[in-house]
């Protein structure tokens, strides 16, 4: 596993870096021969999200 930290100075990059990455996803994945759909990219998430790092505060 790659671990990686963002830091950013508000809320809002964060959430700025987030939607661009969520953007990408959609970019790589759209007009390929085997492509995701949602119910797929969803559960993709949620299995990276049960392994990932608690909230830091």
């Amino acid at each position: 596993m790659i671990n990686r930290n963002m830091i950013a100075a508000s809320w809002f990059c964060t959430l700025a870096t987030i939607k661009a990455q969520i953007a990408q996803l959609v970019q790589l994945n759209e007009g390929q021969r085997y492509t995701y759909d949602r119910a797929a990219l969803i559960k993709m998430l949620d299995a990276a999200l049960k392994s990932a790092r608690p909230r830091v505060s």
